[in-house]
């Protein structure tokens, strides 16, 4: 990104032009909007730098059958598994396959952080085993790392939104650090932005 007055022109990796626009919002997570905003805005990478993200490891478990540990979801106490939740428990989702989502805890995901997909599926499958006391028969299984899943501490920033120059950031590690507000850091930066595109003066970010 780069500042030519009174635009902000984007280049993809190549060097090519993306265009040029009156302003810019930037959802990445910290570390990779700290280093996108390095040149462009040192004063906001700054406050990116001050939001350390981190890591999480999570499984998708579709099964053959329908597992009734006597839970929908739950945080566990001790083991590699932080958060545990069956889809179907949800509004509006669908029952068949069963499919259970596993968040493994920030210490397993840091010491893991490098671990095959394979080896930590298993990993945290045996894991939600043990939860569970019930061996459960896994159709599909998917894995995925977040390298930054949480800020470690979230700014707490009132207007949940960053802005310099027409540039805003926003996400879950500018508010609060859970998903709710992301959402809301989101639709701050959103108001704020149909509200300078329509000339008012004074956004309603509420």
């Amino acid at each position: 990104m780069t500042r030519e007055a009174p635009h902000w022109r984007i280049h993809d990796r190549h060097g090519e032009s993306l265009g040029a626009f009156d302003s810019v919002l930037l959802t990445a997570p910290a570390p990779q909007a700290q280093s996108l905003l390095a040149e462009p805005s040192p004063r906001l990478a700054a406050r990116a730098v001050e939001a350390p993200m981190k890591p999480c490891w999570a499984v998708g478990l579709a099964l053959e059958w329908p597992l009734d540990p006597g839970f929908d979801a739950g945080f566990p106490s001790s083991g590699p598994l932080a958060w545990v939740a069956r889809l179907g428990a949800r509004p509006q989702r669908p029952q068949a396959p069963e499919i259970w989502t596993l968040h493994a805890s920030d210490t397993w995901s840091e010491t893991n952080i490098d671990g095959s997909p394979e080896a930590v599926g298993e990993s945290l499958t045996e894991a939600f085993a043990a939860l569970t006391r019930r061996q459960p028969v896994v159709s599909d299984r998917f894995v995925h790392r977040w390298r930054f899943a949480r800020a470690r501490q979230a700014l707490g920033e009132p207007a949940r939104y960053l802005e310099h120059d027409r540039l805003l950031c926003a996400g879950d590690w500018i508010v609060d650090g859970r998903v709710e507000g992301a959402w809301h850091s989101g639709r701050a930066a959103a108001r704020r932005l149909i509200s300078r595109a329509s000339g008012r003066a004074h956004p309603d970010t509420g």
